[in-house]
């Protein structure tokens, strides 16, 4: 029989362009003896290689800096990965959208380009890496079902977002929040934000909506990021915490 066609390689060729642009946020605060204490975990995706990190203002909501992890090559373990402190510069709730700044960050940075929302079409593929329930740069794939302008949700906490949404059928888990949607050609599409569970309707925030949040959040604090206090070396603060790479997260966005 003939063989049957896959997206293997082209899923290979996606996931080794984009995945080292990916990142796991993780949020937290620092005990009365210094050590960091982990809240909760995201993605995020690098759009500027001087350490611009776009996430979902959900991951962060409630803090001012986070912890930006870069893939490690091998093995996507986070004990084995680049940790740097990272300050949040621009946050839009409605949309839920948040941009950080990552501290004194490498000169090799890998970055991604935002793609353009007129030329998404319906049925169109698309690709996903995140860290869904904790299992780090997993990549998944799907396709648009729709785009829907002035879509509006809620969320847990009781907080209300509106927005352009892609609406996706993939697979969206906890942890995927904040992980970049991208084309063929590894460009933005949209920003993971939610999924209604049991129906397979997941949502990411639209690429126009995307560029209108950066042109403005980009410019604003443009100056080098201020390190967090005591968080100078995170890499030291979170030394002997991360062997279980699972249980860095008390909460999985």
């Amino acid at each position: 029989k003939d063989p049957i066609l896959t997206r293997g390689a082209q899923g290979e060729a996606i996931f080794k362009s984009v995945s080292p642009a990916v990142v796991a946020i993780v949020v937290g605060s620092l005990d009365k003896d210094g050590n960091f204490d982990p809240d909760g975990l995201g993605t995020g995706a690098i759009v500027d290689s001087r350490g611009f990190v776009l996430t979902n203002w959900h991951v962060i909501n409630g803090y001012k800096g986070a912890l930006v992890f870069l893939k490690p090559s091998g093995n996507p373990d986070l004990a084995k990965a680049q940790v740097f402190g990272a300050k949040v510069l621009y946050q839009d709730s409605t949309i839920d959208l948040a941009l950080l700044r990552m501290i004194d960050p490498p000169t090799t940075l890998r970055s991604l380009t935002l793609g353009e929302i007129g030329q998404v079409q319906i049925a169109e593929d698309i690709h996903i890496i995140g860290h869904p329930h904790g299992n780090f740069w997993s990549y998944s794939t799907g396709v648009v079902s729709q785009i829907r302008d002035g879509y509006t949700w809620s969320y847990k906490d009781g907080s209300n977002h509106t927005a352009k949404v892609l609406q996706l059928q993939t697979a969206i888990n906890p942890g995927n929040s904040g992980g970049p949607v991208v084309d063929d050609s590894g460009h933005i599409l949209g920003l993971v934000a939610m999924s209604e569970e049991g129906q397979n309707l997941n949502y990411a925030i639209a690429a126009d909506v995307i560029k209108r949040f950066l042109s403005i959040g980009m410019q604003m604090n443009s100056r080098a990021a201020q390190s967090l206090a005591s968080a100078t070396h995170p890499q030291e603060l979170l030394l002997g915490k991360l062997s279980d790479a699972v249980s860095v997260s008390k909460a999985i966005y």
